[in-house]
């Protein structure tokens, strides 16, 4: 799973060099843009790389339903409509997230996947400003799904409970930063003091990756 911020606006063509990369690990790649993906062209050369776009829907693979919502809130409604860049209204976060989620609600694991992540939770910038959505927030407090992955902050990378549902910042793809979840392993009923299910790996001294 992609969280968005594949490409840093850029063209078409530079674009494709990442999406061929990408697309070298393997088939099953689900992704939702970032506010840094150019909404005039990202998802649809994404659809053309096979690639699964969860922006605004839901699919199911094995039993689990993923259910997803890209791109960042602006309050100035003139930069919902920016093609270079991907941003919308809170309204619609809550909205888009929660019709999406319906179509999976009644699977054993329902896994949500944005880019922006919920208000207080993995948001905090370097400066201390918390920059999640609130409706976003507002979608998991009520529904509760089994799991977020989420992004947009870099520096926010981790993990961390909001009621029941857990939520990872997978890190920096680009600096070799990435996390796993064993789904079989989640407990639909842990506290938020549950032991993590979380692998967390990094850029090995030798090439690669390794465990942290």
């Amino acid at each position: 799973m992609v969280c968005g911020d594949l490409h840093d606006g850029g063209s078409e063509m530079e674009a494709m060099t990442v999406i061929e990369t990408l697309g070298d690990l393997g088939p099953s790649i689900l992704i939702v843009p970032g506010n840094m993906d150019p909404r005039g062209f990202a998802v649809r050369l994404w659809e053309k790389a096979g690639f699964s776009v969860l922006h605004k829907r839901s699919l199911e693979i094995m039993g689990t339903g993923f259910a997803g919502l890209g791109c960042v809130v602006a309050s100035d409604p003139r930069r919902w409509r920016d093609e270079k860049r991907c941003y919308h209204s809170d309204d619609e976060v809550y909205r888009s997230i929660k019709e999406a989620f319906e179509k999976i609600s009644a699977f054993g694991q329902r896994v949500i996947v944005t880019h922006q992540p919920p208000r207080g939770i993995l948001d905090r910038a370097f400066d201390g400003e918390a920059t999640g959505s609130l409706g976003l927030r507002k979608f998991i407090e009520e529904f509760q799904p089994d799991i977020l992955f989420c992004a947009h902050i870099h520096e926010a990378r981790g993990e961390a409970r909001l009621g029941r549902t857990l939520a990872v910042n997978p890190g920096e793809m680009r600096k070799g930063l990435f996390a796993l979840v064993d789904l079989n392993l989640m407990d639909k009923d842990a506290e938020t003091t549950a032991p993590s299910r979380v692998v967390w790996f990094g850029p090995g001294s030798r090439g690669g990756w390794q465990k942290e």
